[in-house]
């Protein structure tokens, strides 16, 4: 071998040295950076585990510490309520959900492009519009937000809810991608411990309270006007008519009350064994309201309903809990069943004895509404690859709801009055 054929043979060694260690080099630092983009993504993982486990957690900040990682730090999603459902809708400008995630919340639409969630109210995105979808983030997602009986949105424009512009729905509805209910069984009495309101001590104050003269009541200020609201007004009269006693109160009968959301009100209707929990749509699946939590379970009263099917009730309430129009012919059927119990204390009990023993399910707190969305954008960050849409808003809203309740009429709601 020649001197020059050596040096050639060791100037290539060491260009191919050189080349080696560079790999190396950029190899070991990707491996790192990788790997702490995956502990960070695990971390999300497993807090987002333990909400789907239902494991109440205190606090994520030793899972963060773990690897150095303050979770203080890292911005907290941004959630713009795009239109409002009413001008007085107000929510915490920063939620804290039970599984210990932060969210903030603005109204200001100047912040579209830092929001992860969109949230468009039913009638105000259908009537005016949305932003250009192109301007879209990838990580943002578009929320259709409703809370109206289904009956109520036909007729409605929803040309922009078609072909994928939502990514997610919110709503009273159990197949919604984010629940929203008007009430649950771990709320009921508020945000306190649930614990102090079961007992058989708590039953035997209720019925203290009865009243033997009168024994059922109904506050509703909408009787007219549309289907749902004339034939609730007619068979609550028709129970009447058979004999229940019945005070109806509310505008439509000019009795006020109270002012609703009080103690003054509750304590008004606990005086009563049945309170009328009819709603404005006759077997709209899901629409369950106030009417049923808070009118009449949370003031100890035993809700009468008509409107949602049996079977929807059944699946968010406590057992025996409710009374349900369907399962008799007609109206005359109802009033002669609660006279019964308005005379039989033993077999009115029955429908109390969920109040005697605390309700597992309601001392596990539970993520809904926006609290649940900030949950699923957090775990959003961990892998942003998933995208979901809603190919049609009409299909989903109104293609799955009861032909009653779209049309009570002319599907038999009348014959049970």
């Amino acid at each position: 071998m020649t001197t020059h054929t050596k040096r050639v043979t060791t100037w290539s060694v060491q260009v191919l040295c050189a080349i080696l260690c560079f790999v190396s080099l950029v190899y070991f630092y990707w491996t790192i950076d990788t790997h702490r983009k995956h502990v960070y993504s695990k971390l999300l993982y497993q807090i987002d585990k333990q909400q789907v486990m239902g494991i109440n957690f205190k606090s994520n900040t030793t899972l963060f510490q773990a690897s150095k990682i303050d979770i203080a730090t890292i911005p907290r999603p941004i959630i713009l309520m795009y239109y409002k459902p009413y001008d007085g809708f107000a929510f915490p400008k920063v939620l804290k959900t039970v599984a210990g995630h932060e969210c903030e919340t603005t109204f200001d639409r100047s912040k579209l492009d830092q929001s992860e969630a969109v949230v468009f109210y039913y009638s105000r995105v259908l009537i005016n519009g949305g932003p250009d979808p192109k301007s879209r983030k990838r990580n943002q997602k578009y929320v259709y937000f409703d809370l109206e009986p289904t009956w109520a949105l036909q007729g409605m424009n929803y040309s922009i809810g078609e072909n994928g512009f939502f990514n997610w729905t919110m709503s009273y509805k159990r197949t919604s991608s984010i629940y929203f209910p008007y009430g649950s069984i771990d709320r009921i009495f508020g945000e306190g411990d649930q614990r102090q309101y079961y007992g058989d001590h708590v039953v035997r104050q209720l019925m203290k309270r009865k009243r033997n003269d009168v024994h059922a009541t109904w506050v509703v200020s909408n009787c007219a006007g549309h289907a749902g609201p004339t034939l609730r007004k007619q068979y609550a009269e028709s129970l009447e008519k058979h004999g229940l006693k019945l005070d109806k109160r509310g505008r439509c009968y000019g009795n006020f009350v109270p002012p609703r959301g009080t103690g003054a009100f509750q304590d008004f209707i606990s005086k009563y064994r049945f309170y009328l929990s009819f709603e404005s749509g006759y077997h709209c699946h899901d629409y369950i309201t106030e009417k049923l939590w808070v009118n009449a379970l949370a003031s100890g009263a035993v809700p009468v309903v008509w409107g949602a099917p049996k079977a929807d009730v059944e699946a968010v309430t406590p057992p025996k809990s409710f009374i349900h129009v369907d399962d008799f012919k007609n109206a005359k059927e109802l009033a002669e069943y609660l006279n019964y119990l308005s005379a039989n204390d033993t077999a009115y009990l029955e429908y109390l004895q969920w109040r005697k023993k605390t309700l597992q399910s309601a001392t596990i707190r539970k993520d809904y509404d926006f609290y649940e969305m900030c949950n699923r954008l957090w775990s959003m960050r961990e892998d942003d690859s998933i995208i979901n849409t809603v190919p049609s808003i009409n299909d989903w809203f109104l293609g799955e709801e009861t032909p009653e309740c779209l049309s009570p009429v002319e599907h038999g709601a009348e014959d049970i009055i």
